[in-house]
């Protein structure tokens, strides 16, 4: 599986959400800033940051977490991969 975190620089909830997905040490993400990164924003239909998107080794996009989330929340979503 492959992992793309869709942020900001001028997102606040980005900036809250970014410490919980770092957590996960045990996956490996690609951060994406919405700006520089806005082609392959555009593959994975990202209309809001932050976005935290799982695709498959083909790129092709298997599940999506929009918005900042609560731990719990977030800790459930990455249960399903980890």
């Amino acid at each position: 599986m492959k992992f793309y975190y869709f942020s900001a620089d001028w997102c606040s909830p980005c900036k809250t959400m970014k410490p919980l997905v770092q957590e996960y040490s045990d996956i490996e993400y690609i951060d994406v800033d919405s700006a520089e990164g806005s082609k392959l924003a555009g593959v994975h239909n990202v209309r809001g940051v932050p976005t935290l998107v799982v695709a498959d080794e083909d790129g092709k996009q298997v599940d999506y977490l929009v918005g900042s989330v609560p731990k719990n929340q977030l800790a459930k979503f990455m249960g399903k991969y980890t």
